[in-house]
């Protein structure tokens, strides 16, 4: 059996510049990065995004017990 993990979404968008650079990676309106942060769900589309703009990023760091 594994462990749950989640994304820590709230500290990954900090961590990239903030919601309104995040919004700006990833083409979506400037409140899009704060209904991720309220959801704690991000699309693998806009993680993938961000990633290819911050690619020495490690995901990894961001995924934490559930």
């Amino acid at each position: 059996m594994h462990d749950a993990v989640k994304l820590n979404v709230a500290r990954l968008i900090e961590d990239c510049g903030g919601p309104r650079q995040v919004a700006i990676i990833t083409g979506k309106s400037r409140t899009a990065p704060y209904r991720w942060i309220k959801t704690g769900y991000l699309a693998a589309e806009h993680l993938a995004a961000i990633k290819a703009a911050c690619p020495t990023l490690d995901l990894d760091a961001y995924f934490e017990p559930a």
